[in-house]
């Protein structure tokens, strides 16, 4: 008999993530901060999956619980299939030789006072892993990998320009062989020319090293560069998950399709004959989320008062395409996307007259 495929099994796993904190308002009465709310989603090895959204959405802080830097307040991360929330501090220890993070700033994320050596040996030394020859053989390994060469060795982190300094953090990252990594922003704080550099970096260390990336990143333009997949996340909650294709063709929650709405387009004509999607106000606090849809106060196609009522599920609308719309089946796209146009969209048998174009 012909064998069947098996399923694909996630390296990382989030199952109903919350993370809370609670919050002094007036002398004697807290609130709880929702920075990120009931979140699921799976990461599968070998990819890039995106996570983008407004500041204040909750994506640094769910990329900080998946990178095993702070706790769920509630729900569930599996790693290979195995529970890794709870674990005891020498599991978790260990864990982190598989999980790392590269941070958004390449200033205040090195040590000043330490040399490239140091700085990149540092995880060596922590896990006891080498030291020695052995160690400033592994150092030099990964800085050539890297593109930094011997010279670097001994100096400090401010003789290095930006692009230079993320690709020393970078290579600290590396050094252990990790199998999922954090990439919190990591090319926001440098130059548009250097961004580039390093996301084709990024996507040629992926294919050599195998290594399974959550990006993070707020330019949809970025994001979809190098990410196989793209979650959309908004005042805390996952809002749309799927192929980064098929979110830019065929997106299918109104958030989305803002923040498609506001990428440049490279062509002067095209670029002036478009007609970006505007929002009114601002992202509401994580203190006092709206009932209903957490984006509807701000959506131009929220129909009242059932966005404003009931919270939509997040569902199937397609083959691995997830959304949380009530109206998700309804957008119809009538704009092609894929020659870059901004998405001109309308909700099929519903109001647009709140429609900012």
């Amino acid at each position: 008999m012909p064998q069947t495929d098996k399923p694909r099994r996630p390296l990382i796993e989030a199952v109903r993530i919350s993370k809370h904190y609670p919050v002094k308002v007036g002398s004697f009465s807290h609130k709880l901060l929702r920075a990120v709310d009931d979140v699921s989603l799976e990461i599968f090895p070998g990819e890039t999956l995106g996570l983008i959204g407004e500041s204040g959405s909750g994506k640094s802080t769910l990329g900080r619980v998946l990178g095993q830097l702070l706790d769920p307040t509630s729900g569930s991360i599996l790693f290979g299939g195995n529970e890794v929330s709870g674990i005891t501090r020498r599991e978790k220890h260990e864990l982190r030789q598989k999980i790392q993070i590269i941070f958004q700033d390449p200033y205040s994320s090195l040590n000043p006072k330490m040399t490239v050596r140091e700085i990149v040996g540092e995880p060596l030394r922590n896990f006891g892993i080498a030291k020695g020859a052995a160690a400033d053989k592994m150092i030099r390994e990964i800085l050539d990998v890297c593109g930094i060469g011997e010279s670097a060795l001994d100096r400090y982190p401010r003789e290095f320009s930006g692009g230079q300094r993320q690709r020393i953090g970078i290579a600290r990252a590396l050094i252990l062989r990790p199998r999922f990594i954090v990439a919190d922003e990591p090319v926001s704080a440098l130059d548009v020319s250097i961004q580039a550099q390093i996301i084709n970096f990024l996507r040629e260390l992926q294919k050599t090293f195998k290594i399974t990336f959550l990006f993070i990143g707020h330019d949809m333009a970025v994001v979809r560069h190098i990410s196989t997949r793209i979650a959309v996340m908004y005042l805390g909650k996952i809002v749309e998950i799927a192929d980064a294709r098929q979110i830019y063709a065929q997106s299918r929650h109104p958030y989305t399709l803002v923040l498609l709405s506001s990428v440049p387009i490279p062509d002067p004509e095209l670029e002036r004959a478009r007609r970006p999607i505007s929002l009114v106000g601002e992202i509401p606090s994580p203190l006092s989320p709206p009932a209903g849809c957490p984006f509807h106060a701000r959506c131009p196609w929220a129909e009242f008062p059932l966005c404003s009522t009931v919270e939509p599920t997040m569902r199937e609308v397609g083959p691995g395409h997830r959304s949380a719309c009530h109206f998700a089946e309804k957008l119809d796209h009538s704009g092609p996307a894929q020659r870059g146009e901004a998405p001109r969209v309308q909700v099929v048998g519903a109001s647009t007259d709140r429609v900012k174009a």
